[in-house]
């Protein structure tokens, strides 16, 4: 409370100073070499240095009111987040008077969120506004786990994905009457496991958190059934997104991976090919659908597959260029 009252206090100082200071300034005429030393620049650029969060839910319930038979999702984790641009320590001013982080070379390595109009008569999307979001260079590490699937009373199981990792991604997003992007990723995610036969220990305790020093992050410690044997399982390790592979596809430990998987194709010169979605009403019957269409381009690697104890080895589908995939979602 006292740090509080001390931020306030000094917050009112300082306002108290600038204020009153700006009420005085006029505007003056710059000659060409004043005007030469500013700079300008739209958009926001950002960092953001080890932030960690985490993220317990007991139950997140959908439940269909006609018939009471509900999709319960129990005790639901997010973990391990910390999120850090790659090296960036620190700020700078540099000497062309605008704010880099220090290891950078230049704009392209910071994070940014930008509106324009394109302004370029050789693209179907001349003319167009977009949002632009650019990650090139970011550390994170995401784990969600479901304790409990429970569907109409029965439980259908566990789900554990994680550590999942987005080093690289960038997003456009316009509007046709719904909205069209592209979306370029590069995604890796170590182990998506879902247990659908098992034992579980029912925990009758008080409800409340604890913090788990090693994996460092908190976990409910509340009524609730833990699984303490897996007897049957889907695990899926070792799943990369990219723009192209490399190495011998049936040794994983020889793979690489080079550029970004990409939903959604704005900018190519010949026809505009974006992701979209739109949400119409047909006059024929009077309901209500969601239309996506999401064509992609990419490699798609998976490291090992092993379904109820057997083993299934990698799987590796490059060169991924599918022009229309749709999906109708209707009631």
């Amino acid at each position: 409370m006292r740090i509080l009252k001390h931020s306030l206090l000094f917050l009112f100082f300082f306002l108290w100073i600038v204020l009153p200071s700006q009420s005085f300034a006029s505007l003056s005429i710059l000659d060409d070499d004043e005007m030469a030393e500013i700079h300008g620049q739209t958009g926001i650029s950002y960092w953001i240095k080890d932030f960690t969060y985490d993220q317990s839910i007991i139950s997140m319930k959908y439940t269909d009111t006609d018939t009471g038979s509900s999709l319960d999702l129990r005790f639901i984790t997010i973990s391990g987040g910390t999120i850090d641009p790659i090296t960036s320590t620190a700020n700078t001013i540099t000497t062309d008077g605008l704010l880099h982080p220090v290891y950078f070379d230049s704009n392209d390595s910071v994070m940014t969120y930008d509106i324009f109009t394109i302004s370029d008569s050789s693209l179907s999307v001349d003319g167009q506004t977009m949002l632009f979001i650019n990650r090139p260079d970011w550390t994170q590490y995401l784990s969600f786990s479901v304790g409990n699937i429970v569907f109409c009373d029965k439980d259908l199981g566990a789900l554990d994905i994680g550590n999942i990792s987005n080093p690289n991604s960038y997003l456009f997003i316009t509007a046709h009457g719904g909205p069209s992007w592209e979306y370029g990723f590069q995604t890796e995610i170590d182990q998506f496991k879902y247990v659908y036969s098992g034992n579980y220990q029912s925990v009758t305790s008080e409800g409340g958190f604890a913090f788990d020093a090693e994996d460092e992050h908190y976990y409910y410690t509340g009524p609730r059934d833990i699984l303490t044997e897996e007897i049957e399982s889907l695990s899926i390790e070792g799943i990369h997104f990219s723009a192209t592979s490399g190495g011998t596809v049936h040794q994983p430990s020889t793979w690489s991976f080079d550029g970004l998987f990409k939903i959604g194709d704005l900018f190519n010169t010949t026809a505009s090919n974006p992701a979209t979605m739109d949400v119409v009403t047909f006059t024929t019957d009077g309901t209500t659908h969601i239309m996506l269409n999401l064509p992609m381009t990419g490699s798609f690697r998976i490291e090992d597959v092993n379904f109820g104890g057997n083993d299934f080895g990698p799987c590796a589908i490059d060169g991924i260029d599918v022009q229309r995939l749709q999906f109708d979602i209707s009631p």
